[in-house]
């Protein structure tokens, strides 16, 4: 399967992945996708350079796609920069960096709700009784 906005060489390090790394058809299915988003900012008929990767990195972020998004495509994008790199494509090593994701910090319980369990099973206390009183930290 083809997309119409690869180059022979993307092309090429698919059917590198799929034949002689061994890819599952969704690791193929993701690396189209990135190599596809790539290719929506970089020419072509272009071998990415650090100012491209830059503005592609920009472009998907004014797209409004997530840090965590953009960095699954980075990360297809690096395997790519490698692969160019093994072939002799590009003579040196260009990589993209990740870019900071946010800590989601999740509560599960609020005190009140961990008070609420307590009044209904009495012999927990000791369990949770630091995490109450705040003992525990």
């Amino acid at each position: 399967m083809s997309s119409r906005f690869l180059n022979p060489s993307a092309e090429a390090f698919l059917k590198s992945g799929t034949y002689l790394r061994n890819w599952s058809p969704r690791t193929v299915h993701t690396y189209r996708q990135g190599l596809t988003c790539l290719y929506q900012t970089v020419p072509t008929d272009q071998i990415p350079t650090k100012p491209l990767l830059d503005r592609w990195v920009i472009d998907m972020r004014e797209r409004g796609i997530t840090p965590g998004g953009a960095n699954m495509y980075i990360r297809t994008i690096n395997s790519y920069l490698s692969w160019l790199r093994e072939t002799g494509e590009m003579g040196h090593r260009l990589r993209v960096g990740l870019l900071k994701t946010p800590i989601k910090h999740l509560n599960l319980l609020s005190r009140a709700d961990i008070k609420l369990l307590l009044a209904y099973a009495p012999d927990l206390p000791d369990f949770f009784g630091p995490v109450v009183t705040g003992e525990w930290r």
